[in-house]
């Protein structure tokens, strides 16, 4: 299973003209975490790199994808239910809500 992470916003007041950018170190406090298909039982959890990309190996089987709600994160796009099939690959984007405002 692969992905994309979208982190924002990442400054409480946006100002035109300047681009708020997350860094490296925000992107890595943020974890993607895989479940087993109870929903219960962690099974691995993804580092998110640099450039948003997280990467993780699984078996054949049925997942629950959620974050690791770092501070107020919260996401629409997990927790979500995948299955990984012999020879596929996976890719779930998250965009990831800071709560920042």
């Amino acid at each position: 299973m692969e992905g994309k992470v979208i982190l924002g916003p990442i400054c409480p007041v946006e100002k035109e003209g300047v681009i708020c950018t997350p860094t490296p170190e925000m992107y890595q406090a943020r974890k993607v975490v895989v479940f087993g298909s109870d929903g219960k039982t962690k099974i691995a959890v993804a580092d998110i790199d640099g450039n948003e990309n997280y990467r993780v190996e699984l078996a054949v089987g049925t997942y629950v994808v959620d974050i690791n709600h770092t501070g107020m994160d919260r996401s629409s796009d997990v927790p979500l239910r995948i299955t990984i099939e012999s020879g596929e690959s996976v890719r779930v984007g998250i965009s990831i809500d800071t709560g920042i405002r």
